[in-house]
């Protein structure tokens, strides 16, 4: 569930999940304004909604369901050691 409010607002209003990446160049920095965003990626974007500069912070952690068991593909603001100890008790 995302915390921003335009986020959870879009989510509401459209009655389903919605996922987003950071606008970012794998490697690179990622940007808290769209004035910072890469051309690389604005040049190819269809709609870019801007609800102002955003905190930045932790990325999140981003996991493998898709195998036997859950593989850690990066450690981010939810760190592995909670994700685990909620999967041990299921």
């Amino acid at each position: 569930m995302p915390e921003h409010p335009v986020a959870l607002s879009l989510v509401k209003e459209v009655n389903s999940p919605i996922t987003g990446t950071s606008a970012n160049i794998s490697g690179k920095a990622g940007c808290s304004a769209i004035s910072d965003l890469d051309v690389q990626i604005a040049d190819k974007i269809d709609l870019m909604l801007n609800a102002g500069p955003l905190k930045g912070g932790t990325g999140s952690t981003v996991i493998d369901v898709t195998t036997p068991f859950p593989t850690i593909l990066r450690e981010g603001y939810v760190s592995a050691k909670n994700i685990f100890a909620v999967l041990e008790k299921r």
